[in-house]
């Protein structure tokens, strides 16, 4: 699937300076043979009966009048070479249609994009009851109907982009042609006109052996749209530029016997586009497949009004300076320079009339009004080269008053012409005075609507200026309050944290004092169980050494030796002041009862 990737790269937009203008011979078959790739990837309409057996399906003679006239072609036309057959699976599956597009016979593919640039969908249908020729007629004339028609965006379109100048118009010979549009569309609904540049690519010989069908090349035409940049078309102010991709081929399916322009027509189309602004792409893409359906039946609709001698007349007329570039038409181009002797004179004021367009469709006044100059200096150059005409009559002849006869009617005769041909420049004057006052008129009106106009998006662009600084600012605010808010939280989850570890801490400490606590309430009671044993021992030595003299003796020289120290620390309390007799007698009680417990003890531990 890679190589229709590759061709459908060839449809990106481009801008005209890199065109190679003066080696189209080499660049035009290469686009062309992209468009042959693209448009035989696109799977045939479903259930449909083969080429070898099929038959024309529409039994009426008359051509269809309107779409719903056409006949929906159940002939297929044979697959194309095996690598472009191949490029078909890339497409899958029709997608799902409403029954009013249903019935119109079409079917609406739908293939991914590897370019980042959105889907691209592709229909297909095969039709009876419009001839290829007339087909093919209306293709071309498409643009140039809607060149002629003035108005806003996209007026006179036939479906929904209308043309509003040509840029450049350039033919190879056995190739095909390569113009530039500005083209305009107003949609539906509250959004801002759009426009296009358009390089637009036309061919009815780029086909080639991978497209035979039986042993020869079927009829087709082919129009590759490619979005482009042209010095002469900038950027308007009030519409938003877009851009679309497209390849459209009919190619006739030439069934056995019977008028050819009876035999069925296949169409195909492969687009992708971008209108611009702030459209969503899922919005574009969801209304794609229907909008393609019905812009196809509005072509319908108008090609299969148009008689077919209305098509080539107006073929044949068209206002001839629109096919050349812009960048030529200054007065030097052939055919500029015609005699209004050739031309008759109401045709060159209706075409510099109809190219006096407004400002959204207008062309170079000057190469209008050169155009006209040059038409009347042929005519002034005609009269001249009539009046020059040397007559020599001294040469003798047999019938030198019969011819002098003659050349005076000559002369009657010609003296009418040029004088008919003078009026007539007179008029053409007059008329042109007349439109250049018109032109400068409009020039005027345009130019201060010009002025308003940047008046007012001066006053939006300082609005639109004010009103984003003001959302900046709301926006800067908001920032600092979120960071301020942040900062906050940040410091309560700090905090946070800190109160957290120091629990965490208090508590560890109170487990460890608590287990620490506990562990001398045991040490405590065991103590005081050891104590009050004892206690209970040390009784019953006391008691049985109170029975015997020798346990008497021991216990007094128990009582004198810590009499001793006793006394001397009496000695030292004796300087102290305030000692009252009671206090001393309980310190000797007191001290009595530490005897004894002491002789207590020391007995024990003797014992």
């Amino acid at each position: 699937m890679a190589a229709l990737h590759d061709a459908l790269a060839c449809l990106r937009p481009k801008d005209f300076d890199e065109i190679p203008t003066d080696n189209l011979h080499d660049f035009l078959p290469s686009i062309l043979a992209k468009a042959e790739l693209i448009a035989n990837s696109v799977p045939p309409p479903p259930n449909g009966a083969p080429y070898e057996s099929a038959e024309r399906s529409r039994t009426e003679p008359q051509p269809a009048t309107s779409a719903k006239d056409l006949t929906v072609s159940q002939v297929r036309r044979p697959p194309p070479a095996a690598e472009h057959e191949e490029l078909q699976k890339a497409w899958g599956k029709p997608l799902k249609m409403g029954s009013a597009d249903a019935a119109t016979g079409m079917s609406v593919f739908k293939m991914a994009g590897n370019d980042r640039h959105g889907a691209w969908f592709s229909r297909t249908s095969v039709h009876e009851g419009l001839g290829f020729a007339k087909w093919k007629r209306a293709m071309q004339r498409e643009f140039e109907e809607s060149l002629q028609v003035q108005g806003g965006p996209g007026e006179g379109n036939v479906r929904g982009i209308g043309g509003d100048q040509r840029l450049e118009d350039m033919t190879v010979e056995g190739v095909g042609q390569l113009q530039v549009y500005q083209l305009s569309a107003q949609f539906p609904g509250p959004t801002s006109p759009r426009e296009f540049i358009t390089l637009l690519i036309t061919s009815d010989t780029c086909l080639s052996d991978a497209s035979k069908i039986g042993d020869s090349i079927p009829r087709h035409f082919t129009v590759v749209s490619i979005p482009t940049t042209h010095p002469d078309a900038p950027p308007r102010s009030n519409m938003v530029r877009g851009y679309y991709e497209s390849v459209e081929m009919i190619r006739e399916i030439p069934l056995a016997g019977g008028d050819a322009e009876t035999n069925p027509v296949e169409w195909i189309m492969i687009t992708r586009s971008d209108p611009g602004g702030g459209i969503p792409r899922f919005m574009v893409d969801r209304n794609v497949p229907s909008s393609i359906v019905q812009d196809a039946i509005k072509f319908l609709d108008w090609a299969c009004a148009k008689d077919d001698d209305e098509l080539e007349t107006d073929a044949d007329t068209r206002d001839p300076r629109r096919s050349m570039s812009m960048a030529d038409t200054n007065g030097n181009s052939a055919g500029v320079g015609t005699s209004i002797a050739d031309r008759p004179p109401h045709h060159q004021v209706m075409s510099y009339q109809s190219s006096q367009l407004d400002l959204q469709r207008t062309e170079s006044v000057s190469s209008t009004s050169t155009s006209s100059a040059q038409s009347f200096a042929s005519a002034e150059q005609f009269t001249t080269a009539r009046d020059g005409i040397p007559v020599d009559t001294s040469i003798p002849t047999p019938s030198t008053s019969s011819q002098h006869s003659l050349a005076t009617a000559d002369e009657s005769r010609h003296e009418k012409g040029l004088h008919k041909i003078e009026e007539k420049k007179d008029q053409l004057k007059a008329k042109l005075e007349t439109a250049r006052e018109k032109l400068d008129g409009e020039l005027q009106v345009e130019s201060a609507k010009t002025e308003k106009e940047i008046q007012k998006a001066n006053e939006k662009h300082e609005r639109e200026r004010r009103k984003q600084e003001e959302k900046y600012r709301k926006e800067l605010r908001k920032l600092e309050e979120r960071r301020e808010k942040e900062t906050r939280k940040l410091l309560a989850r700090q905090q946070k944290e800190a109160d957290k570890k120091q629990l965490s801490r208090v508590q560890r400490e109170r487990n460890e004092y608590k287990q620490r606590m506990e562990l001398l309430e045991q040490e405590n009671k065991l103590l005081k169980k050891q104590i009050g044993e004892l206690q209970h021992e040390n009784t019953v030595i006391v008691s049985r050494l109170g029975r015997s003299e020798e346990g008497v003796k021991f216990l007094k020289a128990i009582k004198e030796q810590e009499d001793n120290p006793r006394t001397r620390a009496n000695s030292r309390s004796s300087d102290r002041s305030g000692k009252s007799v009671k206090s001393g007698r309980r310190s000797k009680n007191s001290s009595d009862s530490t005897s004894t417990g002491t002789l207590a003890r020391a007995g024990t531990t003797h014992f």
